[in-house]
């Protein structure tokens, strides 16, 4: 019956000759759906990756800002650490010169001012040392 069917459809008669080309048409309806297929999948991978980008593109500026602030924050802190390190030499210059005023106090049996001075030197260490510490 699937032949008489496939005679009649073909045209009676005709039927050994339009199998082949039969056989050729469906192959290039699957071959042109399996395409259709294939570029709707071809489809939805190119807006995938147009999502992937936009995200990167979006995780990228918000890298770049947060690299600024890391930036921001490294340069107050070498500022900090030369205003620590300046402090620091300024201290350790009024350590030495108490130290020398002391000495020559103490060497010239000096009045009521070396404690005094014994004090604001131990002081000036004691600041130097937190300091250098930090």
């Amino acid at each position: 019956q699937a032949q008489l069917a496939n005679g009649h459809a073909n045209g009676i008669g005709n039927g050994d000759a339009a199998a082949p080309l039969a056989s050729e048409v469906a192959a290039l309806r699957q071959q042109l759906a399996d395409g259709a297929g294939r570029a709707q999948q071809l489809e939805a991978n190119a807006a995938a990756a147009r999502e992937e980008l936009s995200r990167l593109r979006g995780g990228s500026d918000a890298w770049k800002s947060e690299k600024a602030e890391l930036e921001k924050a490294m340069a107050r802190a070498k500022a900090e650490a030369e205003d620590m390190q300046a402090f620091a030499a300024a201290t350790q210059g009024k350590v030495e010169a108490l130290t020398e005023e002391l000495s020559r106090a103490q060497s010239t049996g000096g009045g009521g001012s070396d404690g005094d001075a014994a004090i604001e030197a131990d002081a000036l260490r004691q600041q130097g040392k937190s300091f250098a510490a930090e």
